[in-house]
């Protein structure tokens, strides 16, 4: 009998059940939805765009509440997208040289996905992110490595799966992992810099290499601000 995406649902929330009252761990995932919505109400002023050149793209649909965009010093603004900062007020901030990102490192492991991550490997060594990538087995073996990489290492994480739910859960009974789902550019840089977030789990499916790398690529590169206080409340 094969396991449905309603069954996992199912033990991921059984499990959930039965740790509540005794495992401390177990809290980041019931206060997940509480804090999302917090995350949506904090989110910071300032927004980073790491890319060398910004378009219109790199600022639609992120620029609610912020105040100032920073962006490398040599960074090439496009007309479309200077202009859009004008009509909004928004401040352009340029980084001096001492201030910029250097290159993100992660390690990236596949699980219950037949995605294959080679491209996306390649992808990420271009865009100058080292990723170390991890053999593809099953789920809890997967998790096992990337905790030990995030908890243990100090490193960021990147779990594709199609089992979101129940990774998330075996992931996030670990003190000094926070796992967090990931569907799209906007959320992987609200999940880092709002909630330290060092997992980062995502679903593949339907999802383009460069959309991916975007998303691990913030994942790697952004500093966290408030978050890590909040991790710690959380475990």
């Amino acid at each position: 009998m094969s396991v449905t995406d309603v069954d996992i649902d199912q033990i991921v929330r059984q499990v959930l059940r039965q740790l509540a009252g005794s495992s401390p761990a177990a809290r980041p995932l019931e206060t997940a939805p509480r804090a999302r919505a917090d995350m949506a109400a904090t989110m910071a002023t300032e927004l980073h765009v790491s890319e060398p050149v910004i378009t219109l793209s790199h600022l639609k649909g992120q620029l609610e509440g912020i105040k100032s965009v920073s962006v490398r010093r040599t960074a090439v603004i496009t007309p479309a997208a200077r202009d859009l900062l004008k009509q909004k007020q928004i401040e352009l901030i340029r980084l001096q040289d001492t201030a910029k990102q250097p290159a993100g490192s992660v390690v990236l492991g596949a699980a219950e996905t037949k995605y294959d991550a080679a491209g996306l490997t390649r992808m990420l060594t271009q865009q100058g992110i080292s990723t170390e990538r991890l053999e593809q087995c099953g789920l809890a073996a997967v998790v096992e490595e990337l905790i030990d990489a995030v908890a243990r290492g100090g490193k960021i994480g990147i779990l594709l799966t199609r089992q979101t739910a129940a990774a998330l859960c075996l992931a996030n009974r670990t003190r000094g992992v926070q796992a967090v789902l990931a569907t799209s550019e906007e959320s992987t840089r609200a999940a880092r810099t709002t909630l330290a977030a060092n997992l980062l789990v995502v679903d593949p499916q339907g999802k383009a290499a460069h959309e991916l790398a975007g998303m691990i690529r913030l994942c790697a590169t952004l500093a966290p601000r408030w978050g890590a206080g909040l991790r710690e409340h959380l475990t």
